[in-house]
């Protein structure tokens, strides 16, 4: 199969969640337009998303034989960069779930008019006087990431705060950053709930559309109680578990579409207040992911929000035929591309 072809069939796979959870599957995967190539992703990954107008982007168009044209249009949506490591290989379920886990990425990214600090939004925002601060009064356009790029939580945006920061260096500010930790802390966190979400939703992707071909029956909540089974002790596990104890499918809409779940504010922490009574749950997820116990402990402020406010997207489980090595096959392809990225 061509990276077209892999494209195509990943859609189709994204399309078929997509409509499992209530929504519709057809038009969202309309919008999954970036453009995709083979190439060799940052640390040899699986797969990378260069977001649009960033110093990546650039340095992989200036070295490109690319014609004027598709260096435009790459400038304009981004790029998903597929290892090419898999081009010399027969399709496997974890080139299928890179490539829908990389299209979920593109989509989430959104063009930005906020505080930017070294090409920054995270950068903009200081944690000093016991709570977060905007240090920075410019503004400026730019395309963000909606959970790993743009920082989460009640930040004090008055004028008076700002004007404090006048004087500051950057490089004075990053010293602020190192002895306090809780801003990278926040965006550590951040990317563990992303990346679990995501790579989640790619793994169920491929395995609800895989048993849809052989012609399966597949309820989606007993497949999310595999997942649980198989990525125990790792974060997908934990998210799981969240997933089942809450019984919605909050999480993936919010992936889907952070617009309509941020409130009016880009900032807004959805996740941390949709799972603040599952500060257990929130323990063995960033543990997993090899996060500190010290830094497990600050939790940002957020803004409330009644739940009720927000849609209610479910499905009622039904009677469904076991599912035979569900996650295994992707499991175990994962752990042999990982053991091939350490022998290179």
């Amino acid at each position: 199969m061509d990276l077209k072809e892999i494209r195509d069939k990943s859609k189709k796979m994204l399309s078929n969640f997509v409509d499992e959870i209530g929504l519709n599957g057809e038009f969202y995967v309309s919008e999954c337009n970036c453009p995709m190539a083979w190439g060799k992703p940052k640390f040899n990954g699986c797969g990378e998303f260069v977001s649009p107008g960033s110093e990546r982007l650039e340095g992989i168009l200036q070295n490109s034989k690319y014609d004027e044209k598709t260096k435009n249009i790459l400038s304009q949506r981004g790029l998903i960069l597929i290892n090419q490591n898999y081009r010399q290989k027969e399709p496997d379920p974890d080139l299928f779930v890179t490539t829908i886990h990389e299209t979920i990425h593109s989509n989430r990214n959104l063009l930005l008019f906020d505080a930017i600090r070294d090409e920054k939004n995270e950068n903009a925002y200081s944690f000093n006087n016991g709570k977060f601060e905007q240090n920075i009064t410019e503004h400026a356009f730019s395309y963000a990431d909606a959970s790993q790029e743009v920082l989460k939580g009640s930040i004090d945006t008055s004028k008076e705060t700002m004007n404090s920061y006048k004087n500051t260096t950057s490089e004075e500010l990053e010293n602020m950053e190192f002895a306090e930790g809780k801003r990278d802390s926040q965006m550590e966190k951040q990317q563990i709930v992303d990346e679990a979400l995501v790579e989640l939703m790619a793994a169920l992707s491929y395995k609800l559309y895989s048993n849809k071909e052989k012609g399966k029956t597949t309820d989606i909540w007993s497949a999310i109680e595999q997942a649980k089974d198989v990525y125990e002790g790792e974060d997908i596990g934990a998210m799981c578990k969240i997933i089942l104890k809450h019984q919605d499918f909050e999480l993936f809409n919010w992936m889907l579409d952070p617009i309509s779940y941020s409130q009016g504010d880009i900032h807004y922490d959805f996740f941390a207040q949709y799972t603040k009574e599952d500060q257990s749950l929130l323990q063995e997820l960033y543990e997993s992911a090899g996060l500190d116990m010290d830094d497990i402990l600050g939790i940002s402020e957020t803004n409330e929000i009644s739940m009720e406010d927000m849609k209610e997207v479910a499905t009622s489980q039904t009677a469904i035929e076991e599912l035979a090595n569900s996650f295994q096959d992707i499991r175990k392809a994962q752990n042999r591309e990982k053991d091939e990225t350490e022998r290179e």
